[in-house]
């Protein structure tokens, strides 16, 4: 648009003139207050195109219609993370796609050495970076983008073509970007943390209700109550435990949501440091391979305190371990003998180590933790 091309024509000749529309301004906002973008609100566009001869004389004003439409998406990615950051993500494509590296403008379509189309791609964002690069030997869209403040939503298309002028996209990708305050944190394995965090009042009050989410290995609940009254201008609370199963636990999320608007408010990103815990005694059993039965094995454990105590039961292998009981009530240093059922195995497998946490009820701290290292022969 706004730009000028020449062409000869012969006398009663005829030619086609092609054109070309793209545009990304009607695809999604920066700040999303809906998932998808509404039809029927796009706006059309009319472009004028003059024709002209080589002394200015006007031949024809051809009036072009532009009714922009859904885009078909192909992938769709959510990603959580940190406030005014850079965000950048590796997408490994199928050997299909495999190609060299992009052109993104002006670039006649290539064949790699390997007879391969080329792969060219762009972003609807300016702000996003994104080219095609090669890692082992395969191919894969790198992205960079910057992360706006916490909370907000951006949207990202990505284009995928096999041509250098972007006629036709091959795939496209919907790539949302949720932005959230990080909050580092470091527990122990197998046993509760608690974590304190802020949420400041606004002009009027607002009932809040607060979600958590985690990964495979963690767990996160909320000690304040879910749902509570924000006043206007405060500072409010929030208490929240933290316990993890696996070392290679990364993060959990906690969102705050006005309970009757459904506005967000605001989103922690909780990335854990998960360190080992101290071991006191440690068992090797060797247990027989095959069979749809369980095998039931004893161990022994004593309460230290002089009063009598309530205690938990917990594994990190939870499909391999299991215990006859889950809390155990013992008096004052009594001994009591615990269960452990181990599930059967059909096939020879390495040695496996299984912790057993015996934390206390109310506080859910690890008074002692044992090593079960199982071995199916």
């Amino acid at each position: 648009r706004g730009e000028e091309f020449g062409f000869l024509v012969h006398p009663n000749e005829s030619v086609m003139i092609p054109f070309k529309y793209q545009s990304f301004s009607s695809l999604c906002s920066t700040h999303l207050q809906c998932m998808e973008p509404d039809v029927t609100q796009l706006k059309k566009e009319l472009i004028k195109v003059y024709l002209q001869a080589s002394h200015k004389e006007l031949l024809a004003v051809l009036n072009i219609s532009v009714e922009p439409g859904r885009q078909a998406i192909d992938r769709v990615f959510h990603f959580y993370h940190p406030e005014r950051t850079f965000l950048k993500k590796t997408f490994h494509l199928p050997p299909r796609q495999l190609t060299t590296y992009s052109k993104l403008e002006g670039a006649a379509p290539l064949v790699g050495e390997d007879g391969d189309e080329d792969l060219f791609v762009c972003s609807s964002d300016p702000n996003a970076m994104c080219e095609v690069r090669e890692q082992n030997y395969l191919k894969c869209v790198f992205l960079k983008a910057a992360v706006n403040a916490a909370p907000c939503t951006q949207c990202v298309f990505v284009f995928l073509f096999r041509d250098g002028y972007l006629a036709s996209p091959m795939e496209v990708w919907q790539i949302f970007i949720h932005s959230a305050k990080r909050v580092d944190h470091s527990l122990v394995l197998g046993q509760s943390s608690p974590l304190k965090l802020t949420l400041r009042g606004y002009h009027s009050n607002r009932r809040v209700t607060c979600y958590s989410f985690t990964g495979s290995g963690a767990a996160m609940k909320v000690v304040s109550p879910p749902s509570f009254l924000l006043a206007p201008h405060s500072i409010t609370e929030l208490e929240v435990s933290l316990k993890s199963f696996s070392p290679e636990a990364d993060c959990a999320l906690l969102t705050a949501v006005d309970t009757d608007s459904k506005e967000l408010l605001s989103v922690w990103l909780v990335c854990l440091s998960v360190q080992e815990p101290s071991v006191s005694r440690a068992f090797q059993i060797t247990l027989p391979m095959g069979g749809n039965l369980p095998s039931h094995r004893t161990i022994t454990f004593t309460n230290p305190y002089s009063k009598p105590q309530c205690f938990k039961l917990s594994t990190n292998q939870p499909h391999m371990l299991s215990f006859d009981n889950l809390t155990i009530q013992l008096q004052a240093e009594e001994t009591q003998v615990l269960g452990l059922s181990f599930a059967p195995c059909a096939h020879h497998m390495a040695l496996l180590d299984a912790l057993v946490f015996i934390n206390d009820d109310e506080s859910d701290q690890t008074e002692e933790c044992f090593m079960v290292k199982v071995a199916y022969a």
